[in-house]
């Protein structure tokens, strides 16, 4: 799993999912739509209350962290979105049958 979370194709494709979650809307989505989203897209699902709040407290984090390395508000937010695509694929599953 550390391979697939980890590999350069799930990186690239990450912030593919991203830019197309992002895309999907001409206005600004909120932190709310974007975790929607991405759960459907990549889980074929939607996220439990607890998923939806740790997803919201990592979008945060991740765009804070983006945007003291000197990254624009809107290059953040896509990028901490991206991250969220790349932990979903590492998740549990796509590494067992149910």
């Amino acid at each position: 799993s550390l391979g697939l979370m980890n590999g350069r194709f799930l990186y690239a494709s990450s912030g593919r999912c991203a830019a197309s979650i992002l895309a999907s809307k001409k206005e600004k989505m909120q932190l709310a739509d974007q975790i929607a989203a991405a759960y459907r897209l990549i889980l074929s699902r939607l996220p439990d209350d607890d998923e939806r709040k740790w997803c919201g407290e990592l979008l945060v984090r991740q765009t804070e962290l983006f945007q003291k390395r000197g990254l624009s508000a809107e290059e953040a937010g896509r990028k901490a979105l991206a991250s969220l695509c790349q932990t979903l694929w590492g998740t549990n599953d796509f590494l067992y049958l149910r």
